[in-house]
């Protein structure tokens, strides 16, 4: 059985004030040739499909593939929540996780800790002009206001 996945353009209309979304396709591509390995589990970062597994141990791909010192392949450099190359949506992607790992906390399955490190780390995160990642902090400010204030600042 072959089991393939297919990237397809969708219309989402924008949240309504006050609310917001974030959209992942979670898909795991190979990192060198594109492929698409597997769904519904990324980022996959450093992945490698079968075929371009096989060429590299063989030796076909030597000085053609570049590895980072953290030992991942390719050339993009995750933001620095390590979710995603592209600052407002890794910080989205971070909200996110951010929300489960508040769940787990409810149902005592995550540390407090861990968790309101991550939302002062997150709180420092400057969402420019990306409606997405302004609409995430305003969510993560009013969210957890014992740990953050108001959001933005009141002159």
């Amino acid at each position: 059985m072959i089991t393939f996945y297919e990237i397809k353009t969708s219309t989402i209309a924008d949240p309504a004030p006050g609310e917001f979304q974030i959209l992942s396709a979670a898909i795991i591509s190979c990192g060198l040739c594109g492929e698409t390995i597997s769904g519904s589990g990324g980022p996959g970062n450093g992945a490698i499909c079968e075929n371009c597994a096989k060429l590299l141990r063989s030796g076909q791909l030597r000085g053609a593939v570049v590895w980072r010192r953290d030992g991942a392949l390719g050339t993009e450099v995750l933001g620095r929540f390590g979710h995603h190359p592209d600052p407002a949506i890794d910080f989205c992607v971070e909200i996110d996780v951010i929300e489960g790992m508040a769940f787990d906390a409810e149902k005592g399955s995550c540390g407090l800790d861990v968790l309101s490190a991550r939302i002062v780390e997150a709180a420092k995160f400057d969402p420019e002009d990306d409606k997405f990642a302004i609409r995430a902090k305003a969510w993560l400010h009013e969210k957890f206001p014992d740990l953050l204030p108001a959001w933005p600042e009141k002159p």
